[in-house]
């Protein structure tokens, strides 16, 4: 009997590597192939296909950063590991300056940001992109910041930007703002959005640790 669960878990294991071998070496880069061919209708003239473009670039970058989580996912469940929050952060800020060719300053405090729950990960992961994708989306910002900060008994995810600001908090409700609220709530952690027309926005995820 144990045998048979060694055999089981073995093939389970090559699936699992199979599977997002699978993901990542053909769906995404045929994902990526198709972005960048709709980013050369950026050089057209026509406004209607030029926002359809932008709209589908924005839709395929959601995808891609979906996928490579379930890779991450699928590749530490397989090993037993911990996801790589900092790594995935990272991914994430690259993918989003290849695509927007926008600078994202990421700074971190020092502290061991591996030993949060992986499904805190997660949610912080799914935070930092529903941020830059709003803050690309409608904050027409040239400059965008992410921090990660420890204290004695808190960790602050902060995420700001120079952009146009917004007057009040209806404003933000239709550009994600739930789906944020839902993530931080998921954690026990305190969302805050700070912004003032012309001046930029900032938001911010206080967790108690």
């Amino acid at each position: 009997m144990v045998k048979n669960q060694e055999i089981e878990a073995q093939t389970r294991k090559h699936l699992l590597r199979g599977i997002a071998m699978e993901i990542h070496d053909n769906v995404l880069n045929r994902l990526a192939s198709t972005r960048y061919q709709l980013f050369k209708l950026h050089f057209k003239q026509d406004k209607q296909t030029l926002h359809e473009a932008m709209e589908g670039i924005d839709h395929i970058q959601q995808v891609e950063n979906e996928l490579r989580l379930l890779t991450h996912n699928l590749t530490n469940e397989s090993q037993s590991a911990t996801i790589s929050l900092l790594s995935m952060i990272q991914e994430l800020i690259d993918i989003h300056h290849e695509v927007y060719d926008q600078e994202v300053e990421f700074t971190v405090s020092q502290w061991d940001w591996e030993q949060l729950p992986n499904e805190t990960k997660i949610n912080c992961l799914r935070i930092v992109q529903e941020a830059l994708l709003n803050i690309t989306k409608h904050a027409k910002a040239t400059r965008i910041s992410i921090q990660f900060i420890h204290d004695t008994h808190h960790l602050r995810f902060r995420i700001s930007d120079n952009g146009k600001g917004m007057e009040a908090v209806k404003t933000i409700k239709g550009i994600g703002l739930k789906n944020l609220e839902e993530r931080a709530q998921m954690m026990a952690a305190k969302i805050e959005i700070y912004s003032t027309p012309a001046e930029g926005t900032t938001l911010q995820i206080t967790l108690p640790i």
